[in-house]
């Protein structure tokens, strides 16, 4: 019986060191498949992996839902302090009634149904971003065009403050009847659009910077709150590369969620018309602690 218990240790044993060089090459093997699977180059392109962020995460609707939150108590907390006119509007400092201004596109209107219906054309026939596509886009009434979340209770809640919205976009005038349908289907108030006068939608007519359509909104009114996807839709100069811009964003801290709200679009943007030229070397800078210093 012991004889037979020592065999068959012995049995196990080698076994056992027979296994090691097996377990190693397995191991190996994993390991290597491992380094080829994270090398592989992605199945789908950038701008369709960030499409697919914005209509599928929840954390992009947290971070839209958290953002309008933000600005709603900066709104109320600023119109419940006011005095009031006649018709019960709060003013604001210099008696002008108040209003919030917004951008649209990425801000109020989610348009990325559009960007992924362009990455899902079959590569002989792909598109992308285009006047003559996007305008197609509009004019079909934005058909599957929803509400940034958080959108709409916002503009609601800003509204049952007396506090006017007011639309600043880059669309082309010549969008004008269609953006305002598309507003109007998702249950956005849309009187006094009708036209520019109106000062309730701006849009681009001669250049994309708004500083000349802000400042028209803040002679008539008290602006209480700016809201955009682009440094662009808020005042000021940021210059024309991605380290000025960086540097300026930081420089202006105080206003970021205080009276500036920005809403996250990683598709498109000023951003990332500054770095095709070389993205690759913008790639490298951006990790060099100096990167913030315009002058590099």
């Amino acid at each position: 019986m012991l004889r037979e218990l020592l065999v068959r240790t012995h049995i196990h044993s080698i076994l056992l060191i027979l296994a090691i060089p097996l377990q190693l090459s397995f191991a190996q093997q994993a390991a290597s498949l491992k380094e080829e699977e994270k090398c592989k180059p992605p199945e789908f392109p950038g701008e369709l992996y960030a499409s697919l962020w914005i209509q599928t995460s929840g954390e992009y609707r947290a971070i839209c839902l958290q953002t309008f939150r933000q600005a709603l108590e900066t709104v109320r907390r600023t119109a419940t302090s006011a005095p009031r006119i006649r018709t019960a509007a709060p003013v604001g400092p210099d008696s002008k009634p108040m209003a919030v201004v917004a951008d649209l596109d990425e801000t109020i209107l989610d348009n990325s149904p559009y960007n992924v219906e362009l990455q899902l054309q079959s590569e002989a026939a792909k598109r992308c971003f285009s006047e003559p596509t996007w305008n197609g886009w509009v004019k079909s009434n934005g058909k599957d065009t929803e509400l940034v979340p958080g959108a709409g209770r916002f503009i609601q809640q800003v509204e049952s403050l007396k506090v006017v919205m007011v639309y600043i976009s880059n669309r082309p005038e010549s969008l004008r009847n269609n953006t305002i349908k598309t507003l109007a289907s998702l249950g956005v108030d849309v009187q006094g659009m009708e036209s520019a006068q109106g000062l309730r939608l701006l849009l681009q007519t001669d250049q994309s910077a708004k500083a000349s359509r802000q400042r028209l909104v803040s002679e008539r009114y008290h602006i209480v709150a700016f809201l955009g996807d682009n440094l662009g839709d808020f005042p000021g100069d940021f210059g024309r590369t991605a380290a000025s811009r960086s540097q300026r964003a930081e420089e202006l801290d105080e206003l970021w969620g205080t009276y500036w709200f920005v809403l996250p679009n990683p598709v498109y943007g000023t951003w990332e018309r500054v770095l095709r030229e070389n993205p690759i070397d913008h790639l490298r800078r951006a990790s060099d602690k100096g990167f913030l210093n315009p002058a590099r």
